[in-house]
């Protein structure tokens, strides 16, 4: 977690612990847990790293587990993460931030199944390494969400379905100081003006960019 975050938080929790008491009079009150304060009204949500996830930061594990009751990962459930080679899953990282949600009994959200970062390139091209159509890339992702919402159906409770989507993705690197992005050029050259429907999966909702967070939604991710 980045040294902002923490800044927020520790001011978030002063805030908290320098309330006013019942008696209209400001001064110290009986700590109570972000969480715990909003139980009512929303979860509270957290980012996860391997490090916290492992224990070895022991530090932002235990803050992690006593403030928060939802979960989301930084990295290991992108798509550069799971699958750097053509076809081959590595879910092993996953698999722990996964389980490490749900031991804690925290609401785990997948973050993300698509993206224009961190999608290795041999995501847009076929076995000869020519660039794919149309089909081939919605055929590609299409299995590839099949592949890991339906490894973590029943466990993942919410997806990011597509991360900072956008009506502007094709001009999205023209942003002055915003450095082009090759992903993102890539994903516009395969999917210009087509619409994919993402059945999925039955027990989670689906949050970020779909029309809809209900469980069993389908998600329509325009481009």
């Amino acid at each position: 977690m980045c040294r902002v975050h923490w800044i927020a938080l520790a001011a978030t929790l002063l805030l908290a612990s320098c309330a006013m008491r019942g008696d209209g009079v400001a001064g110290p009150r009986t700590a109570t847990t972000l969480k715990e304060a909003y139980v009512h009204d929303f979860l509270i949500g957290v980012a996860v790293n391997d490090e916290t996830i492992a224990g070895k930061d022991p530090a932002a594990q235990a803050l992690a587990l006593r403030q928060f009751n939802a979960v989301s990962p930084e990295n290991v459930l992108k798509a550069e993460s799971l699958c750097p080679q053509h076809d081959v899953y590595e879910f092993a990282r996953a698999d722990a931030y996964v389980d490490f949600g749900v031991k804690h009994r925290m609401f785990v959200v997948g973050h993300t199944l698509v993206w224009h970062n961190q999608v290795p390139a041999w995501f847009f091209t076929d076995a000869q390494g020519r660039p794919n159509d149309r089909a081939a890339q919605i055929e590609r992702l299409r299995s590839h969400i099949e592949a890991v919402a339906g490894r973590y159906n029943g466990r993942i409770r919410g997806w990011d379905v597509v991360n900072e989507r956008s009506t502007k993705t094709a001009r999205i690197a023209t942003r002055p100081g915003c450095a082009r992005s090759a992903t993102a050029t890539n994903w516009c050259a395969a999917l210009s003006n087509s619409r994919i429907a993402t059945r999925q999966t039955p027990s989670c909702i689906t949050t970020n960019t779909t029309p809809s967070a209900r469980a069993s939604a389908t998600a329509w991710c325009a481009w």
